[in-house]
């Protein structure tokens, strides 16, 4: 079997291994909620970027814009727009904006530490200024510090869902419908270089449920959705020969998070090997 050649059909046992593979997947979206630890409940943002993504998509969906100052402003004020978790809490901000003609980033102004802050008439926690900024440093709009592609991605699919409690679920709902989609890519991928059945369902349990993928398919992160992009894209290459569709998803990817140029770089790699070894296949024949 030469690469471009994918075996025709998709036999059973495989279609029963994506099967099983995604609904071990979608288990935690059920049962996995961090809001206290004796609750079951839907998927929410636990730590990390997550709660800082979360923030950045609903300002988009509700206001229509990038300034994340005030949807800070409101979790700290107990909305949920960083999750059911950061309700009311004093998460810190990954901002940053202009002040006094220079650039400034929120944990050099301020206070790391919630318990280092002022709080409000209501006794809501209020962001303080570091010994040494006055309040001309002080933030009046703020930029998220992370990319916008992923919360430009979701917008789409759910801004339908802004203001209810329903957002932040579907949000991460999504990763696992990418991980999905790329499962079928990697079985596409593996079909197309004569993979036997069995190598093939080995392959994708390891991967997709002996890897991080597992806890990254109930997660708000970039990676599942840049895996499904990149193994799109190889599928799309290493089969139908799809140039323009893989290239759009590389550019998506690239929307994503920059620092994903890595793996289109190796990708690229594959598919030159990939291209050499179907040119002399042909002219070998």
């Amino acid at each position: 079997m030469q690469p471009g050649q994918p075996t025709p059909g998709v036999p059973t046992a495989i279609r029963i291994a994506i099967g099983v593979v995604a609904v071990a997947l979608l288990i935690p979206h059920g049962c996995s909620s961090p809001e206290s630890a004796d609750r079951i409940g839907l998927a929410r943002v636990y730590s990390g970027d997550e709660p800082h993504y979360l923030v950045l998509l609903n300002s988009i969906v509700r206001d229509w814009d990038f300034d994340v100052a005030n949807n800070y402003r409101g979790m700290h004020q107990g909305d949920d727009e960083a999750g059911q978790r950061f309700r009311g809490g004093s998460l810190d901000h990954h901002t940053a904006w202009i002040a006094n003609g220079r650039y400034v980033s929120w944990p050099e102004v301020y206070e790391w530490y919630g318990d280092l802050w002022d709080h409000d008439a209501a006794g809501h926690p209020v962001p303080k200024l570091r010994a040494g900024f006055d309040s001309t440093f002080a933030a009046t709009r703020e930029t998220s510090m992370h990319w916008p592609g992923l919360p430009l991605f979701l917008t789409p699919f759910v801004f339908l869902l802004a203001g209810t409690s329903w957002l932040e679920p579907a949000a991460i709902l999504s990763a696992w419908v990418a991980l999905v989609l790329a499962m079928f890519s990697f079985v596409s991928i593996a079909r197309t270089f004569g993979a036997s059945t069995r190598a093939t369902v080995i392959a994708l349990v390891l991967t997709f449920l002996g890897t991080p993928i597992w806890h990254y398919s109930r997660a708000l992160f970039s990676e599942p959705f840049a895996l499904s992009c990149v193994l799109g894209a190889y599928a799309l290459l290493f089969g139908p020969r799809r140039v323009f569709l893989a290239g759009l998803l590389c550019g998506a990817c690239l929307l994503l998070k920059a620092t994903f140029l890595m793996m289109i770089a190796f990708g690229g790699g594959l598919t030159e090997i990939h291209f050499v070894a179907v040119m002399r296949s042909t002219c070998g024949a």
